[in-house]
């Protein structure tokens, strides 16, 4: 009998153990185990006898080794089983050698992963150690505080678990770059010092619109009047404007207490324009701030020329105008002005967030504190100088939602060929600002920064989506000016109107010659008819000589009007002769006003009064008119007769003895005695 626990110490010998199979181990297996069971249990299965018995390791069945026919060599060196449990004593073997195999592979892995996270915990730890060695205020506790500066941030991302994200195409300007940087340093200037300038409120494609077109339009024009009436303003008062300039020159400064400034500037304001240029006022500075474009203007006309021009000289003209105003007192006052607010509201704003900061302070006091910091910002916000970037990424761009156009995201990037100028691009959309702010990394100063000024702007809704406006703003077109645009036909107009409110004041008909010859008049035949203004009522008959003498007095007053009538005679074009008309249009009001009739107009008591005294004596003549007799009193008999208004008596005209009825009122002779008789005092009421 085989000794059973000598087997199985064999069988769980390993492999480089059990390599050997040597004679000892054959004998164990021969030899005769101890067992408290007697011999005769175990026989042979095929022979029935015992001896040395081979068992099954399955069915557990003996067996002689010249039964089975096996010589000791080739007994397996594992588990042995019988021919019928062969089979299935295999497959259970390959199924337990599977197992045992995958549980090793498990192990195996299970080993090499712990060996990995050791290996990169240890990289790890050096590449963090070397971080802490170089930027040791950023690393507390072994761990690095975020958010730091982008710069450190993207130069190991890896190790910050960083992820490299398309961010969205960005919209390019409709025109130039450089005219776009220009047209927004426009926009933005305007708007900052609109209570100033007045300007209207505009858009950057609404303005190039304006520009490009060769027409006059309204925003072009509001814009060039409220950016030049300063400059001209100071330019009036200047002597070398009304001394080295020609007639109308001095005309106009003569007369800039009694015209007003924007009247004059509605119509002529191109003429002012060609004047910046011409006298000596703004000649030195303009040739410093911009020499190339005073040359080039500086024997320009204006009046004629200007609409046709480049829409590169014209926002280089209106960048030289903000250049000018930015130099003159009232804006170099107002900027200091606004930098002290500025500068006072930072520091209050520092001293606040320093009390925040403190552990002292109670969530209260904060709360109070923060609400102050909420006023200081939109304080900040009402008096601008220009309008700032909200947030920076971490290539240093600028980003931009400026006031006067809410509907775009504007980022201002640094060419890097020139390094001198900028490009710009814009989101308009939300979902590509949405998909802007998930390409940014959160870690980094800059970008976190941008992260919450973005987000702060769409809970504050401040941003308009562009969706909406982007197919109008597609398709609008640029106004023309149709209202006081100086042409002939405005110049004729005019000229009509103040002819015939001098013949309605008059109550004189108007002058058909002089109308129809205003009608058929040209640009060089008006400033005839300018000069021959008063002239025209001298056409009259002699019955009408009052009236003449009343209208060639119509210069008398005036001093200006040999000036005048030079500065007349010298104009060019309509916009100069517009600048004439203003001086007329004031003499004629004058006169109006000198010449008027004035109905005098009764005081409300008379009215009143005399109205009380009719309703009154209206209310009696119905009283009596009721009750009247019909048989006179002194006959007693009927036929004509005369009523008393007092009372219902009547009497024949014969009987009264009188020849004709008396104006007004009668009374009887009763009435009058009964009246004579009736004493008034002060306190009764007056009787009419």
């Amino acid at each position: 009998m085989v000794k059973q626990q000598s087997l199985k110490s064999w069988l769980k010998k390993t492999k480089s153990q059990r390599h050997v199979k040597s004679l000892t181990d054959v004998r164990l297996l021969l030899r005769p185990s101890k067992c408290k069971r007697s011999h005769s249990e175990y026989v042979c299965a095929l022979c029935g006898e015992q001896g040395a018995l081979l068992a099954c390791i399955k069915c557990l069945k003996l067996f002689h080794l010249i039964c089975l026919d096996v010589t000791v060599l080739n007994l397996p060196l594992s588990e042995w089983a019988c021919n019928t449990c062969l089979q299935e004593y295999h497959n259970d073997f390959l199924i337990s050698l599977s197992k045992s195999i995958e549980t090793q592979t498990q192990e195996k892995e299970a080993i090499i992963r712990k060996l990995g996270n050791k290996l990169n915990k240890a990289q790890k730890n050096t590449k963090l150690r070397d971080f802490e060695a170089k930027f040791p205020h950023l690393v507390k506790h072994g761990q690095i505080v975020y958010p730091i500066p982008d710069e450190i941030l993207w130069t190991k991302p890896k190790l910050h678990g960083l992820e490299y994200k398309t961010p969205p195409f960005e919209h390019m300007p409709l025109f130039a770059n450089d005219f776009f940087e220009d047209i927004i340093y426009i926009c933005d200037f305007s708007h900052c010092f609109q209570s100033i300038l007045v300007t209207p409120c505009f858009k950057c494609e609404s303005l190039y619109n304006a520009l490009a077109s060769t027409e006059e339009t309204l925003l072009s024009k509001q814009l060039h009047i409220s950016l030049i009436r300063p400059l001209v303003s100071i330019m009036l008062k200047a002597e070398a404007f009304r001394k080295k300039g020609p007639f109308l020159n001095y005309l106009v400064y003569k007369t800039k207490k009694i015209v007003p400034l924007d009247r004059l500037l509605d119509f002529s304001y191109l003429t002012f324009l060609e004047n910046l240029f011409q006298t000596e006022v703004w000649v030195l500075m303009i040739e410093d701030i911009d020499k190339e474009l005073f040359h080039a203007f500086r024997d320009f006309s204006f009046t004629n020329n200007y609409s046709s021009l480049p829409i590169a000289y014209k926002i280089k003209l209106l960048v030289l105008l903000t250049n000018l105003l930015l130099e003159t007192k009232i804006f170099n006052d107002e900027c200091n002005r606004r930098l002290e607010i500025h500068t006072k509201i930072l520091r209050e704003n520092a001293e606040i967030q320093a009390v925040i900061k403190q552990k002292k302070t109670k969530p209260s006091e904060k709360a109070v504190l923060e609400e102050k910091l909420e006023v200081m910002k939109s304080e900040l916000k009402s008096v601008p100088i220009r309008s700032q970037g909200f947030a920076l990424d971490r290539f240093y761009r600028e980003f931009y939602l400026f006031p006067w156009d809410k509907s775009k995201i504007y980022i201002k990037t640094l060419e890097k060929s020139t390094r001198e100028t900028f490009k710009w691009t814009y989101y308009e959309k939300k979902h590509e600002i949405e998909s802007f702010v998930k390409s940014l990394s959160d870690k980094g100063l800059r970008e976190s920064h941008l992260i919450d000024q973005i987000a702060e702007i769409f809970a504050k809704n401040e941003f308009i989506s562009g969706e909406t406006e982007s197919t109008s703003s597609e398709t609008e077109e640029p106004k023309k000016h149709t209202e006081n645009v100086y042409n002939l036909n405005t110049l004729k107009n005019w000229l009509k109107d103040l002819h015939l409110s001098i013949s309605s004041t008059l109550r004189v008909a108007p002058n058909s010659s002089y109308l129809l010859s205003l009608d058929t008049s040209d640009v060089i035949s008006i400033p005839l008819l300018f000069i021959n203004f008063h002239q025209a009522f001298t056409d009259y008959s002699d019955d009408t000589l009052k009236t003449v003498k009343k209208v060639s007095s119509l210069w008398e007053t005036c001093e200006l009007h040999s000036l005048w009538e030079n500065s007349v005679k010298e104009c060019q074009n309509l916009s100069e002769l517009f600048l004439c008309i203003h001086l007329l249009d004031y003499q004629v009001h004058k006169f109006n006003e000198e010449n008027k009739i004035i109905e005098v107009q009764e005081s409300a008591y008379i009215v009143a009064r005399r109205s009380y005294r009719l309703e009154r004596l209206s209310k009696m003549k119905k009283e009596v008119e009721k009750t009247q007799d019909l048989v006179c009193y002194l006959c007693g008999e009927c036929g004509l007769v005369v009523c008393c208004d007092k009372c219902p008596k009547v009497a024949h005209m014969e009987c009264l003895k009188v020849e004709m009825l008396p104006e007004g009122e009668w009374l009887c002779p009763v009435c009058v005695e009964k009246a004579s008789s009736v004493r008034v005092t002060r306190s009764k009421h007056i009787k009419f």
